[in-house]
């Protein structure tokens, strides 16, 4: 059996896809980042809920292990974790936001500039 993150990656996207991931039918994957912020009573209480939503939706639920957060999780399972892979995709969550290059929303611009710039031509 392999490790649930190992399957993911298979189906997500990459920077230099543009954000084209294989559908979530076609690779059985879907998913949820955690990313830790503030303190640690807001960690606890939005951990839980994306917790529940990741159950309620059926994803996979992955951690972002940030800086301190990965000494205060243990292991669901042994030989399993819930942190996010070191070879993740998208590396520094702390800088990605709506502004980020990287982001869904810039990389769908970045795309529907370029078939302009094709259907002008």
């Amino acid at each position: 059996m392999r490790p649930p993150h190992r399957v993911l990656q298979q189906g997500t996207a990459t920077p230099e896809t543009g954000g084209a991931a294989r559908e979530a039918a076609e690779t059985g994957c879907r998913y949820l980042v955690w990313t830790p912020t503030y303190g640690l009573g807001n960690r606890i209480l939005s951990l839980a809920s994306t917790f529940l939503y990741a159950l309620l939706t059926d994803r996979v639920l992955l951690i972002d292990r940030g800086n301190d957060f990965s000494s205060l999780m243990c292991e669901p399972f042994p030989n399993t974790t819930w942190l996010l892979p070191l070879d993740f995709p998208v590396k520094n969550f702390n800088s990605f936001n709506q502004g980020h290059p990287l982001s869904y929303g810039r990389l769908v611009k970045k795309q529907d500039s370029q078939k302009r710039r094709f259907r002008q031509s």
